[in-house]
């Protein structure tokens, strides 16, 4: 699969923090490792502190893994969209009033890890079957020009981006 460098004409420069915390590897290289680190540290998580906020208005870290697999669902389905050629623009979402649907409240936490491992398992399936060329295709998401290859690097780089903030704002609390 193509690993060369994502075109700032691939994504919204909002991405970019994401994309570049995806690293060097081929992407589905990429999305494996990632996924392993990610499940790591969320595994350490203490059952305990699924409510767990590390400041008032912060998300709980049930809240911040939903929000984690609400995105794995939504590139996903933006990168099938446009792999298969989408011309209509396709919405962007509001992540703070997803996290405040709380759908998933009956989930426990190891709930809500094994839904990530199941969503990128999915989502690697569903990558390792573009081509070269479909990874390339673009559209516009989000009132922005957006390339199938960038949003795999998103993916990646978002759960690593969150995997981050548990492990530097949440973790302190129960590693006292």
């Amino acid at each position: 699969m193509d690993n060369t460098a994502i075109a700032k004409s691939e994504h919204h420069p909002y991405y970019a923090a994401y994309i570049a915390k995806s690293g060097e590897k081929e992407l589905l290289a990429a999305m494996k490792e990632s996924a392993e680190q990610v499940l790591a540290a969320w595994k350490a998580i203490p059952s305990t502190c699924s409510d767990l906020k590390y400041r008032d208005g912060s998300w709980t870290i049930a809240q911040l893994i939903q929000h984690v697999n609400d995105g794995e669902r939504i590139f996903a389905y933006r990168a099938c969209a446009l792999a298969r050629g989408e011309r209509q623009p396709l919405p962007g979402f509001e992540e703070n009033e997803y996290a405040a649907a709380e759908i998933s409240k009956n989930s426990s936490l190891a709930d809500r890890i094994e839904e990530f491992r199941l969503l990128r398992a999915s989502n690697i399936l569903l990558f390792k079957g573009f081509t070269p060329e479909v990874l390339m295709n673009q559209g516009i998401v989000s009132n922005s020009n957006m390339s199938v290859r960038a949003i795999g690097r998103i993916l990646i780089g978002h759960a690593v981006h969150h995997m981050e903030v548990v492990k530097e704002r949440y973790a302190p609390f129960w590693q006292k």
